[in-house]
């Protein structure tokens, strides 16, 4: 697999985060306030697109932003994930992708420096189904040590959280209350509720300061376009439900309706060859787990076999990287 297949959350996230100008209000948003005020946010700006190899590049994403201090003293990268359910091995996998970051920064800098930049890693999560963020944030809580000898070797042992924003565990008035943009917490507030949601017009009708704002915007056509696609892609309301709310906010915003409902109609034509070459892919990968599982475990029982062939892209994607580190089957498909 030669890179990173995006499902419909991954898209509508990286499309609208993407933006300096959104992540940087999701991120004073989220910020301690001291460490806000250090950061020179005009300076925020994308990051480099090449610090992860090709297999990192199918398990992370690439959201990556520099941004300088306000002393002028240091450039800080700023690191942000979207996660749709909550992994255990996130710390290890965060770490794991800074390194690659540094080693970038080392090797890529000229002369060589002698400190590395401070790397901010934020892992915003939408859970499916309402899910909460359920394992911890710290890279030590990875290790299995006793109480009698944990506070010596706790000194070895590397020293490393993730910033987590729990958007998941946040109601419509949590939401509202964030100093945020209005493309972004629309954009949040969509994800939470438009997954096999049959009513998203009433809800979104409860948003139309954010929509009207949004389409009053600069950016209004992308944006409306993205979350209409998004909308349509994973929940189950028709572009008839839509119309009369997209109408009263102007012709932009009708015409991000008909254009997106028309491409998604326009590729439904291809679904059939589309979709047939993802399955190729994908029960590509499938055989290829199962086999590194049979190697490093033996017999894989019937039940794993089911739930690996029932899995989707992004479990199966984070399963093979897992199983490198795992020592049991259990381990890998967590």
């Amino acid at each position: 697999m030669t890179g990173r297949r995006d499902n419909p959350h991954d898209s509508l996230f990286r499309g609208i985060m993407g933006e300096p100008a959104y992540a940087a209000s999701e991120l004073r948003s989220v910020l301690p306030e001291r460490l806000s005020a250090w950061l020179d946010w005009s300076t925020l700006r994308k990051g480099p697109a090449d610090y992860v190899t090709e297999e990192m590049r199918v398990r992370f994403g690439d959201l990556l932003f520099e941004i300088d201090s306000r002393d002028g003293a240091a450039l800080i990268y700023v690191a942000m994930e979207h996660q749709s359910s909550s992994d255990e091995l996130m710390p290890f996998r965060m770490l794991e992708y800074l390194t690659q970051i540094w080693a970038r920064h080392l090797r890529m800098t000229k002369p060589r420096p002698r400190r590395l930049p401070v790397i901010i890693p934020l892992v915003v999560h939408i859970g499916s189904q309402g899910a909460r963020w359920c394992h911890s944030t710290q890279f030590a809580d990875l290790f299995e040590l006793p109480p009698s000898v944990a506070d010596v070797v706790g000194d070895y042992l590397p020293r490393f959280r993730f910033m987590l924003d729990d958007v998941t565990a946040l109601d419509a008035a949590e939401l509202a209350e964030r100093p945020l943009v209005p493309e972004v917490r629309l954009m949040l507030n969509v994800m939470k509720a438009a997954p096999n949601n049959s009513g998203l017009d009433s809800a979104l009708a409860q948003w139309t300061e954010d929509l009207a704002e949004v389409a009053d915007g600069a950016d209004a056509f992308r944006v409306l376009n993205l979350l209409v696609r998004y909308i349509m892609l994973v929940g189950e309301t028709e572009e008839t439900a839509l119309t009369p709310l997209f109408d009263g906010f102007g012709p932009e915003a009708k015409e991000a309706l008909v254009t997106a409902a028309d491409r998604l109609r326009a590729e439904g034509e291809l679904r059939g060859r589309a979709e047939g070459e993802a399955r190729g892919e994908v029960r590509g990968v499938v055989k290829t787990l199962l086999n590194q599982l049979q190697l490093k475990f033996g017999a894989v029982p019937a039940a794993v076999v089911e739930t690996v062939r029932a899995a989707d892209p992004e479990d199966l994607n984070r399963w093979v990287g897992q199983i490198l580190t795992a020592d049991t089957i259990e381990e890998t498909l967590r």
